[in-house]
C-alpha cells in the first residue's frame, strides 16, 4: 500500500469538497450576511448594528456563496462587493470621530482546521494591515459622515446618490497564500476610537462564512 499516494488523494478529495463553489447561489438568500454583536470592552456603546444586513457578490456582481458537505453558507470573495440590504438600519447611539476610529479584526478559521489569522487587530498568520485599518477605508467617506453624529439611518434618509455597495479589495497574495487563506471563518470587528473599544460586531450572526480569493484580479 502506497501511503503517500493515499494521503495526497485524501487531501485533494477534501479540498474539492471544501472548494465546491455553489453554482446555483440564490441572490438575496444564499448570499445574505447578517450581523451579530459581541460585547465591547468600553462602557460607552457607539451604535447598534444588529439590523444591518448585506448581500455578497464577486467582482462581476454575481451572488457568491459556498456549499460544502451539504451546507450552504454566505461567502466573501476578494476582490468582490458587499451590497447593503435596503431594509437595513443603523442606530448611532453616540458619535465617533471617523479619522480616529479603526477596525481591529479577530478572524478565526473554523474549517478545515482551527487557526487565528487576526487577533485583536494583530496579524497572527496574516499581514497586520489586513487586520487593522481605518473605518473610512472600507465604508467610504460618505458613510463616514453618518458615524460622526447620533441618529437612526436607513434607506429613507440616506441620499440616493450614495453608493450602497462596499468594495472588497483584492488581496496582495500569491496563489499559495490564497490557497492557505481559503476556508470557513468567524469574524469579529472591534471598533476602536481613541484607544477605547466602542462597539463590536460579529459576522455572520450565526455559524460561519466562507472566504475565497481571485488571485491576480483587479477592478
Amino acid at each position: 500500500m502506497n501511503i503517500p499516494i493515499l494521503v495526497v488523494s485524501a487531501v485533494v478529495f477534501s479540498a474539492q469538497l471544501l472548494h465546491a463553489q455553489n453554482a446555483t447561489c440564490i441572490d438575496g438568500r444564499d448570499n445574505l450576511i447578517s450581523l451579530g454583536e459581541c460585547q465591547p470592552f468600553g462602557l460607552l456603546k457607539a451604535f447598534n448594528a444588529k439590523s444591518l444586513r448585506f448581500f455578497s457578490y464577486d467582482r462581476n456582481m454575481r451572488p457568491v456563496c459556498h456549499t460544502s458537505f451539504g451546507v450552504t453558507r454566505p461567502a466573501l470573495q476578494f476582490p468582490g462587493f458587499l451590497k447593503i440590504d435596503n431594509t437595513s438600519s443603523l442606530a448611532m447611539l453616540d458619535s465617533l470621530e471617523p479619522e480616529n476610529t479603526f477596525i481591529h479584526l479577530t478572524m478565526t478559521r473554523t474549517y478545515p482546521y482551527i487557526q487565528w489569522l487576526c487577533l485583536g487587530g494583530f496579524g497572527m498568520s496574516m499581514f497586520s494591515n489586513f487586520c487593522r485599518f481605518n473605518i473610512c477605508a472600507i465604508i467610504g467617506n460618505d458613510y463616514c459622515n453618518f458615524i460622526s453624529q447620533p441618529g437612526v439611518y436607513n434607506s429613507s434618509n440616506i441620499p440616493d446618490r450614495f453608493n450602497h455597495t462596499i468594495r472588497l479589495p483584492p488581496l496582495q497574495v500569491d496563489s499559495f497564500l490564497a490557497s492557505l487563506l481559503e476556508g470557513n471563518y468567524r469574524i469579529e470587528a472591534h471598533f476602536i476610537a481613541s484607544l477605547e473599544e466602542r462597539a463590536c460586531v460579529s459576522l455572520p450572526a450565526d455559524g460561519s462564512l466562507h472566504i475565497t480569493t481571485a488571485v491576480g484580479s483587479r477592478f
